[in-house]
């Protein structure tokens, strides 16, 4: 392959698998509930092997790529010790807020991870609550302030239509939206 004419990047797969319960997503039915994860040695062996032939752009495509934090604590401090510079990493697929704290973002900015994406669903409790989702709107809103407020392009995905919701949700949903300065917002219908 001529990876020179691919300009968006290498895509890491990291981990497998969910175990998380929400109702709208088909990761269970398409990848299964049980998490298989990649040790972090695995994985900065992959980088390592790309960024030594000139790619330094990476999309972690996980579904849940902060859900062991303490494996993504070694991911960083692995990149740390082989001094992989200059990469660019992003979270695109998103990451969960509950599985995030200020202090794990910012060692993963420290290492070159430029972009993350939270599946926020909703800006209301209760319609989190009928989605099964396990968070609290309030820990969604301290990941997302605490992502921006460190630098990095943040994207929010939102759910259009979930059960019960009404033009009041979703104008709440909206005005989380706007309330952070966020490089994206994006709205899907559920199916």
């Amino acid at each position: 392959f001529e990876m020179d004419k691919y300009e968006s990047g290498i895509p890491i797969s990291t981990s497998r698998g969910c175990a998380h319960l929400c109702i709208y997503c088909p990761v269970q039915t398409a990848i299964g509930k049980k998490m298989r994860i990649r040790s972090p040695k695995s994985v900065v062996d992959e980088i390592e092997y790309w960024h030594n032939r000139g790619l330094k752009i990476f999309g972690i495509t996980d579904d849940n790529f902060t859900f062991l934090s303490e494996r993504v604590h070694q991911i960083c401090q692995e990149i740390k010790r082989r001094q992989l510079k200059s990469l660019t990493l992003a979270c695109g697929n998103g990451i969960r807020a509950d599985r995030v704290n200020r202090a794990l973002l910012s060692e993963m900015k420290e290492v070159g991870f430029k972009h993350v994406s939270f599946g926020v669903e909703s800006g209301n409790d209760h319609i989190l609550e009928r989605l099964k989702k396990g968070e609290r709107l309030s820990d969604i809103e301290t990941a997302i302030k605490d992502a921006c407020d460190i630098g990095f392009a943040v994207t929010l995905f939102f759910l259009l239509g979930s059960p019960g919701e009404t033009k009041e949700d979703l104008q709440r949903s909206l005005d989380l939206a706007l309330r952070y300065p966020v490089y994206d917002a994006r709205f899907y219908n559920i199916i």
